[in-house]
């Protein structure tokens, strides 16, 4: 055979574009790895400039390798042998580039005597290729059969017949579909430029081909290219499938079932068909364009299939979209049945955006009857319900003079909770005067919404007990509408009397019941609880924070200010005032709408007090609190955790105050609050130690939950100056600043408790200022700043103390001298360990002063202890985290947010955890642990 021109680029090249093109440069350069990797995966419809891509990527000149390109659209598509062709066109590759190879018995031992040289074997068209069942098996053959020289890269309109997310997971793959490959608004605009047109002309889909088009020839052509080269290709059945699922914009397999009577899957209906995504819930999302791009229904099809997809939601209890749906069908008495359930829903579990699509849609004829006042009112009373009275007084009219009592009802009990927010107890009693008339009709409902108007007067005048009473009766589970906050109340009630313990029991009994709104109050009144009892860690508090940004993004601004703002005080608790001043940032811009008296601006006032404490200016707090404060006390109009969440900080700073907390009979839970106030109190006011060391310091994390870290320090140092030793545990535990902390302590109380600080500020760490960043999934490598220290260089000894620290994190020193120096007498193992411990400060923390303690790595009696904060991230404990997002979203129903968790933390796991201490017997259950936990995650993306 002669040998091919190897400038000849167009047998082994897509041919170039006959068009000037837009450079895609990022894209290129994820091509450019295709060297470096095994697998590189284009998927996406017609005309996103896959092969164009390809022809860039392929021609650039400064290429890593050789590439074999092959086209399974054209002649090769009818192939009989794709295994056969391909080796073929390799041979011919090979003397193009003067290499050639004998006959070989197969592809990838072709590639094999190219080596050293990469190759990469780009198959183009893929979808076009008549027998996918061969096509899949030699890929899957060619992937676990090619040399290390040997790389694939496949291009095609439909997912590839071969599996490889868990490559994708591993990072031996990578994916470019249509959302890399479709044009953002900046590609757009150099676009336009190009072809001299007005970026406003082109619309913003993104699918270049159409982009194209609208350029050059307009929207006939532009519709006439989606018939040939996309609708032709799905087949009459599947067209029409496609035509009828559009009408509702996203489908599932259950729907496809309603509407085609078919067993046929979404993901195949849509496999190949441009501008589509999936959903959080797994299904398929259809872009608005088709709409407009797909051949229209007959009327009476059309007609029929609202009526059925209508139908099936409403069998799911979507009742807006159904609604919605009914009213595209004309379907006035049908849409009119789902108007009263979605008004009597007092929990709010549809989602604002649903019901205001669904208003938008509602018939004429159905726009002024009272359900659709009151869902309108919905919308207000949802975000700011001191906003909405007027709307719901007005549906609360209209009920009213169509003689609707059920409805009616439902208007006076969220007026009543306006009142109940607002703290007044005469508009409180006024609606329940009317809800007495209207409880002679419809009893059930009537004394239902009574009971609750009841238990809200009870807890608006601190009477619990009453409000427990009331709500035993059981009417407000009687009523489908109150069933929910009927639970939710049994649970919280207790806690609010300081039974933290027995109201967390009763959530956990219930919480998987309450929907809507009440469910994301239950979860907060459930962080409240742990937080009384002291176990809210770091994690947990994240947790809170993205339950109250997912609030946020429901449209709840009432709910997302109080979430907020008691995060805010989680943090300053916590010692994580950062991550407070953010949450209060967004806390106080929310706030701005709301008025003065609202529970909004007291939560507001008591996050920021609590924050000003903590930075020092415990003047500003003070004036704040008292400013803030009802004049009856904290408890006056406030549901008790109000002022609850800092009462120790409210009692120190706020002397009105205290005979309210001094007469409360505050349960077992919220009593330690008290004594911290009182602790302070008397340290302050009266040089009195005795209280603070009375305080139980066997129990450092319940003292936290009432003691700003400041305040903690103070009473601390206090019970050690009285004989209380057990204090001492604490201050090793400061987790903000406790040089500051101590420091504070000493220039307060120079007098009386100025000695023991100077003593106690020798041993105490001052914060660092860099964050360090340690990887130990793979080779060790530890980030300071701008520095990066490699295993390699690190002292032996050093990185295999590190790895005793992160594995352990709290070891006894013994165990540690038994590890590195088990031959040693015990004074030359103590003294290694000395020198050892001085070169791991150094690493960890570059800057600190030789005098001063360090503070990643922390003493505590015989045990050396790995300071757990913020300030050093371990990539195996992102890992963990990641991977329970994931499997927290696949509970929750969200698979796209799995997958997106399980890939990060797939990303981190560059190798085994502590690889380089396998001669220790240090990590080898968490090994085994973080390895199955890989491959479970990148197991679960493949599938």
């Amino acid at each position: 055979m002669q040998a091919a021109d190897p400038s000849d680029v167009r047998r082994f090249a897509p041919a170039a574009p006959s068009v000037e093109v837009i450079k895609r440069h990022h894209l290129s350069e994820v091509l450019a790895g295709r060297f470096l990797r095994r697998l590189t995966v284009l998927r996406a419809g017609a005309g996103f400039g896959k092969t164009t891509l390809l022809h860039q990527a392929l021609t650039t000149e400064a290429s890593a390798g050789i590439d074999l390109w092959l086209d399974l659209g054209g002649r090769a598509a009818a192939h009989s042998n794709i295994t056969e062709l391909l080796r073929d066109r390799l041979w011919a590759l090979a003397e193009s580039h003067g290499t050639p190879i004998g006959l070989a018995a197969d592809v990838a031992d072709a590639v094999w005597q190219l080596a050293p040289t990469n190759v990469a074997l780009v198959m183009d068209n893929l979808h076009a290729y008549r027998d996918q069942d061969e096509l899949g098996s030699m890929l899957e053959r060619l992937l676990s059969e090619l040399p290390t020289n040997g790389h694939l890269v496949l291009s095609s309109r439909r997912e590839p017949p071969l599996k490889y997310r868990r490559s994708l997971a591993t990072g031996e793959a990578v994916l470019i579909d249509e959302n890399d490959l479709s044009f953002d608004s900046e590609a757009i605009a150099r676009f336009a430029a190009i072809r001299g047109v007005d970026p406003s002309d082109l619309g913003d889909t993104g699918w270049p081909a159409l982009l194209e088009l609208r350029a050059s020839a307009g929207t006939a052509a532009e519709r006439e290219y989606i018939a040939e080269e996309v609708l032709a290709a799905l087949g009459e059945q599947r067209l029409d499938a496609v035509a009828k699922l559009a009408l509702l914009g996203r489908f599932d397999d259950r729907m496809v079932r309603a509407v085609t009577g078919s067993d046929a899957r979404a993901a195949d209906l849509a496999d190949g068909l441009p501008l589509t995504s999936r959903a959080a819930d797994g299904s398929i999302v259809l872009h608005d364009m088709w709409a407009t791009l797909l051949p229209a229904l007959p009327h009476d099809v059309e007609v029929e299939v609202l009526a059925t997809m209508a139908d099936e939601l409403r069998g799911r209890d979507q009742l807006p979209t159904a609604l919605s749906l009914y009213a595209r069908a004309g379907r006035v008495g049908a849409a009119r049945e789902l108007l009263r359930p979605i008004a009597c829903d007092y929990a709010l579990r549809y989602g604002l955006s649903e019901r205001r699509q669904m208003l938008a849609a509602v018939p004429a004829e159905l726009q002024k009857l009272p359900e659709t006042e009151l869902i309108r009112a919905d919308l207000v009373f949802a975000a700011t319900p001191s906003a909405s009275v007027a709307m719901l007084e007005s549906a609360q009219a209209a009920a009213r003079e169509a003689g609707d009592c059920e409805l009616e009802l439902q208007a006076l009990l969220r007026l009543a909770e306006v009142q109940y927010r607002s703290d007044d107890n005469a508009g409180l009693a006024s609606i329940a005067d009317r809800v007495q008339q209207l409880a002679r009709s419809d009893l059930v409902a009537g004394r239902a919404v009574l009971a609750l108007i009841g238990i809200w007067r009870n807890m608006s005048s601190d009477s619990y007990s009453a409000a427990l009473d009331l709500l035993c009766e059981g009417w407000l589970e009687r009523y489908a509408p109150t069933k929910t906050i009927g639970q939710y109340y049994r649970a919280v009630l207790p806690g609010l009397m300081g039974h933290a313990q027995a109201s967390l029991e009763a959530l956990d009994q219930v919480i998987g019941d309450l929907h809507g709104r009440h469910g994301s109050r239950a979860a907060g009144h459930r962080s409240i609880m742990r937080f009384y009892l002291g176990d809210l860690d770091q994690k947990a508090r994240d947790d809170v924070w993205r339950l109250v940004e997912t609030i946020k993004e429901q449209g709840h601004v009432h709910l997302f200010i109080e979430g907020a703002c008691t995060c805010a005080i989680y943090n300053v608790v916590g010692g994580s005032p950062e991550d407070a001043r953010h949450q209060l940032e967004q806390a106080v811009d929310a706030a701005a709408g709301f008025a003065q008296s609202s529970w909004a601006h007291h939560m507001v006032s008591i996050a920021e007090a609590t924050l000003a404490a903590f930075d020092g200016d415990e003047t500003k707090a003070a004036r704040i609190l008292d400013d803030t404060m009802p004049a009856g006390g904290p408890f006056d109009g406030l549901t008790r955790h109000v002022y609850y969440n800092i009462a120790g900080l409210v009692y120190l700073l706020v002397p009105r105050s205290r005979p309210h907390w001094d007469a409360d009979d505050c349960g077992p839970a919220m009593r330690l609050a008290r004594d911290v106030g009182r602790a302070m109190v008397a340290l302050r006011e009266h040089s009195d130690t005795a209280p603070a060391a009375a305080l139980d310091w066997s129990k450092p994390h319940r003292l936290r939950t009432w003691a700003i870290e400041p305040h903690l320090a103070e009473l601390a140092v206090a019970a050690l100056s009285a004989g209380n030793e057990t204090a001492r545990g604490v201050l090793s535990e400061l987790r903000h600043d406790p040089h500051k902390a101590l420091t504070f302590v000493g220039d307060r109380h120079a007098e009386t408790l100025s000695q023991s600080t100077g003593a106690l500020l020798v041993g105490v760490p001052r914060r660092p200022t860099e964050v360090v960043e340690l990887s130990v999934l793979g080779p060790t490598v530890l980030r300071t700043g701008a520095t990066s220290t490699t295993s390699a260089q690190m002292r032996r000894r050093v990185r295999e103390l590190l790895h005793i620290l992160v594995d352990g994190r709290r070891v006894q020193r013994s165990r540690v001298l038994g590890l590195l120096w088990p031959t040693l007498d015990r004074p030359k193992a103590l003294n290694n360990l000395r020198v050892n411990l001085n070169h791991l400060n150094r690493l960890l923390e570059p800057h600190r002063a030789p005098n001063e303690a360090p503070w990643h790595v922390r003493r505590d009696n015989e045990c050396l202890m790995l300071a757990q904060s913020r300030l050093l991230r371990i990539d195996a404990d992102v890992f963990d985290d990641l991977r329970a997002r994931a499997a927290r979203a696949e509970k929750e129903g969200s698979p796209g947010d799995a997958v997106e968790n399980y890939l990060r933390a797939c990303a981190l796991y560059r190798g085994d955890y502590l690889v380089e201490s396998t001669d220790f017997d240090i990590g080898f259950e968490e090994r085994e642990r973080h390895r199955i936990s890989f491959t479970a995650a990148a197991t679960r993306c493949s599938e």
